[in-house]
């Protein structure tokens, strides 16, 4: 399952600059495309967790599944815009859902070592997103790249027995368990989480996508886009397999990891040699790799009881952080430059740390 979410989303972030140019957009709309699944992702996690701790997990990622497929066989077979718009919707809606449940059913099983679990599971995405761009652009010279799409579609589709037949943890029944609520001791903390990974969402999703820009308008070496944004996806795969392997610290982990990622950003807005600023997108993903899953996990074991909820919550301020750090991003390429958007998302990643920071802080009081 997350090797095909990665290859879409990488994929995706490839593609883009074709659709732009296919459909004749400006810069602007290749943020608010990529910021559409993420807005997808926002509005229906929170929703489906908090049914998903109910009734159980299983028959929600089936049904985020089903919504999956049917949003990459749109994005795939679109004539038109809107059609392509509505595709990546659906595929958000069904993306954000079917990986958050995931994530928590395996926070679920593994409890105090679930950081390792999803660090190794979210590497198995990385690699999806490696391959996509790549996939996508040797298909680009034969077909119609949207065709790319298709890889996950039937790969969701092949999976869709498998998930029918293996046990996931299941709920309490509705009488068992207390209602979810942010008030209390884990609330401001729970916050700060937020936060951070509002930020880590944007930033992850705006390097992707405007990676392929930066080397094929501003700097130019147009035969370096595709690489740029395999080698992030490469690093972030190596790093999360990395940290699933060893133990350290991993509040110390988020912390160093995201002052290395704004700085290799603000680098990215100051280099101007090709090559350096391809071994520097490769340094951004390996910085970036474990954050995610450790933000997941911290916030999973502030609610327990509520792991899908906890989980789609967080998941939610990402795809937040991914639907509008895009287009802030976008709008700082169209009025200064591209090597200007690469400093706003390193602005972006310092208030993830400030976020983070606070978090421990009230962790430790």
């Amino acid at each position: 399952m997350f090797f095909f979410l990665g290859f879409e989303i990488g994929s995706l972030q490839f593609v883009l600059l074709g659709v732009t140019e296919e459909f004749t957009l400006q810069s602007t709309m290749l943020g608010v495309l990529l910021a559409t699944q993420f807005f997808a992702l926002m509005i229906g996690q929170p929703v489906f967790g908090l049914i998903a701790d109910r009734i159980g997990k299983k028959p929600i990622i089936l049904a985020a599944m089903c919504i999956f497929i049917t949003g990459c066989s749109l994005m795939t077979g679109s004539s038109v815009v809107t059609v392509f718009a509505a595709g990546v919707f659906l595929a958000g809606l069904g993306y954000g859902v079917a990986e958050s449940l995931a994530c928590a059913s395996l926070i679920d099983v593994y409890k105090e070592k679930s950081e390792r679990y999803i660090n190794l599971s979210q590497s198995l995405f990385s690699l999806g997103a490696v391959a996509g761009p790549i996939a996508a652009n040797q298909l680009s010279s034969i077909a119609n790249s949207r065709m790319i799409f298709l890889v996950s579609a039937i790969g969701f589709t092949a999976l869709l027995p498998m998930f029918c037949i293996i046990p996931l943890p299941d709920s309490r029944s509705i009488k068992d368990k207390p209602t979810f609520s942010l008030r209390g001791g884990a609330a401001i903390p729970f916050l700060f989480l937020l936060m951070s990974i509002f930020t880590y969402g944007g930033m992850e999703t705006a390097a992707a996508g405007f990676f392929n820009s930066l080397f094929t308008i501003a700097l130019p070496a147009p035969q370096f886009g595709a690489y740029a944004v395999s080698l992030y996806w490469l690093g972030i795969a190596v790093s999360r397999v990395l940290f699933g392997l060893i133990h350290i610290p991993a509040r110390r982990v988020v912390i160093g990891c995201m002052l290395i990622c704004m700085a290799m950003f603000v680098a990215l807005g100051i280099s101007h040699a090709p090559v350096i600023s391809l071994l520097l997108c490769a340094a951004a993903g390996v910085a970036a790799g474990p954050v995610w899953g450790m933000l997941v996990s911290f916030a999973a074991k502030e609610f327990p009881a509520f792991s899908g909820t906890a989980v789609s919550l967080m998941s939610t301020f990402s795809g937040l952080g991914a639907t509008l750090v895009p287009i802030a991003v976008g709008w700082t390429a169209d009025y200064f430059n591209l090597f200007w958007s690469m400093i706003a998302i390193g602005a972006v990643v310092l208030l993830g740390v400030a976020g983070f920071i606070g978090y421990v802080k009230k962790r430790s009081d």
